[in-house]
């Protein structure tokens, strides 16, 4: 709200790096909750919700910034100052209410939002898919640095990396390349819209089979795939403005079902909480930084063509085929060695054996 309301560029700056500070914790805290209340197989879908929740947002805005187009002038203010006005005062009602509303950990789950029986239910099933993470069990007792460096950790949020580059090319720069494509800055905040939806319901298409079928690698490269088929067509530059309007499309589709996919293959490979809170918090705090690289890769000077800008996302895009292909390959090879280990172990081994049932999903 306060973006709208400063009158200089340095307040502007200063309001800016505060909601960062502010912002970071809300993705890291609530994709953790999310992780702690459903198992491997049922967290895709929900993380997808909490993706499409935030597509939703520039999804509207584009429509809350053609609507507030007229208000220029009104009160002395300027019309994109009013759209973060308004944006703001609706965060801040909604905030009111999540305070009160937010739940606790499931074991601990206030009695308005899970009966005793159904605690019981849930940290049952939750023990089934991922083994005791209690606190005091073996788990829980990691040392934080052997997380920090954990490779499951940085190689999937390289993942996420990957894919979250051409988020931020699609998030910072469609209305500046539908402007390219014709229309005036006002007609490309509405065109933008059904960019961002396509990648809603692709999200939830996608994320809802990986569920269904509990595999992920698939449907991450088929993911990937289309990304580059929207990354190959503004490369090579097709004349026909509709063209490159569909390869918005075809990147927004195969964009957002990666993160939400990404989050639940993290959240499923690792155990314990301070597995989940270091490697939830990693992905999305190193994952966000994506936006360093689109920021400065569209040189207005290189416009129409943007060669630097199309070339990195494709680049990434490849890259983060690649990654995938790894993360896959590993986990694969790590689960036989595992069944190697059991066959071998004695009865008294396996009843010592903390991650005796626990097999890495890909």
């Amino acid at each position: 709200m306060c973006q709208g309301l400063t009158r200089s560029y340095a307040g502007l700056l200063l309001v800016r790096f505060l909601m960062g500070i502010f912002e970071t914790a809300l993705p890291a805290g609530a994709t953790y909750m999310i992780s702690m209340y459903y198992t491997k197989r049922e967290a895709p879908i929900r993380f997808s919700w909490f993706f499409n929740f935030a597509l939703a947002g520039p999804l509207f805005s584009g429509l809350l910034a053609y609507a507030l187009h007229g208000l220029n002038g009104v009160g002395g203010y300027e019309g994109w100052r009013w759209i973060f006005i308004i944006e703001g005062l609706m965060t801040s009602f909604i905030a009111v209410f999540v305070i009160w509303l937010c739940p606790n950990f499931p074991q601990h789950a206030q009695s308005w939002f899970l009966t005793a029986q159904e605690s019981a239910r849930l940290v049952h099933q939750l023990e089934a898919s991922r083994g005791a993470e209690v606190k005091g069990s073996a788990v829980e007792n990691v040392p934080i640095w052997k997380i920090l460096i954990d490779w499951r950790i940085h190689l999937l949020t390289m993942c996420f990396f990957c894919c979250d580059v051409t988020a931020s090319s699609i998030s910072s720069f469609a209305p500046t390349i539908l402007t390219e494509l014709g229309w005036t800055s006002t007609i490309a905040q509405l065109m933008t819209m059904p960019v961002w939806a396509s990648g809603i319901v692709s999200t939830f298409s996608i994320t809802w089979i990986t569920s269904h079928y509990n595999l992920r690698t698939p449907f991450l490269l088929f993911s990937i795939c289309l990304q580059l088929v929207g990354w190959i067509i503004m490369v090579v530059y097709v004349q026909a403005v509709g063209v490159r309007y569909l390869a918005l499309f075809f990147m927004s589709m195969g964009t957002f079902p990666q993160m939400a996919i990404l989050m639940g293959w993290l959240s499923a490979n690792v155990r314990g909480r301070k597995y989940l809170a270091v490697g939830m918090a990693w992905m999305v705090g190193f994952g966000n930084c994506a936006n360093f690289i689109s920021s400065n890769v569209f040189i207005t000077t290189e416009r129409p063509r943007y060669p630097t800008g199309f070339a990195t996302g494709l680049s990434f895009t490849i890259l983060g085929f690649v990654l995938t292909l790894t993360a896959f390959t590993l986990f694969f090879v790590l689960n036989r060695r595992r069944d190697r280990i059991r066959a071998q172990m004695t009865h008294a081994q396996r009843e010592s054996y903390d991650e005796l049932y626990f097999k890495f999903v890909y």
